[in-house]
């Protein structure tokens, strides 16, 4: 996959750059540094090895070749590891290299691409700029502070949930049931005390209606259609 050069902002200060570049907030696709051709991008590096000066990639693009060729390093870094080499198709550069097998101290990195940073530039997407690698920090957190975090994340979260378990088996023992409440022909429940409010409030209603009837029967001497009318008229007016 050929890279269009042209699009690009080309950055002469790196150093201002890689001040504003974190691994955690840009996104950025990884080139050849020869040809331009894109190599893989932000979402597959996995962090960097510095004694090798390397990017650590769990997966590049089909522009990477790995060589048939299995090479044995006896000094440096790389002493008694077994290697091969990684080029990029296009230009046929080397651009990196992947361990078959490795002591003890590189056995992380066996069967990860490791892109020589020297060989690689970097397409920062938010900013539209080309910067060498080798001016960007790749350092990812490690994997034992993440399991950590997350761990400690799940107990408070774990101690919230027992909390409010414990409260509601508490208000469940504490809670005895409630004789106050009765159901109604609709089906929903009314408190003792509303049902005793409104029978006192219809027993009121019929002493005063009975006072108002026998006053008026005493007084006027009303007929039984009459009296009907005003014990109508003084319900009414409750």
């Amino acid at each position: 996959m050929e890279f269009d050069g042209s699009i690009l902002t080309k950055c002469t200060g790196d150093e201002k750059v890689a001040e504003k570049a974190e691994p955690k907030l840009q996104q950025m696709t990884l080139h050849c540094q020869q040809c331009n051709t894109v190599l893989g991008d932000s979402h597959g590096v996995c962090g960097e090895i510095k004694c090798m000066d390397s990017i650590m990639c769990l997966k590049v693009n089909n522009d990477v070749v790995i060589s048939d060729a299995k090479e044995l390093r006896h000094k440096g870094e790389m002493a008694n590891c077994i290697y091969s080499s990684l080029k990029c198709r296009s230009c046929g550069s080397a651009v990196g290299k992947v361990i078959h097998s490795a002591p003890p101290h590189l056995a992380m990195v066996r069967s990860i691409f490791l892109l020589n940073k020297a060989n690689i530039s970097c397409y920062i997407l938010n900013s539209s700029s080309m910067v060498a690698a080798s001016s960007l920090s790749f350092d990812k957190k490690d994997l034992r502070d993440i399991i950590n975090e997350v761990k400690q994340q799940f107990e408070e979260k774990l101690d919230q949930m027992t909390r409010v378990k414990n409260g509601l088996a508490d208000r469940s023992v504490n809670t005895k049931p409630d004789k106050r409440l009765t159901r109604n022909k609709h089906a929903h429940f009314l408190p003792l005390e509303c049902i005793v409010s409104t029978q006192s409030k219809i027993r009121r209603v019929f002493t005063i209606v009975r006072r108002k009837a026998i006053i008026k029967i005493v007084g006027d001497h009303l007929s039984f259609n009459q009296l009907t009318d005003q014990l109508a008229n003084c319900c009414s007016s409750l």
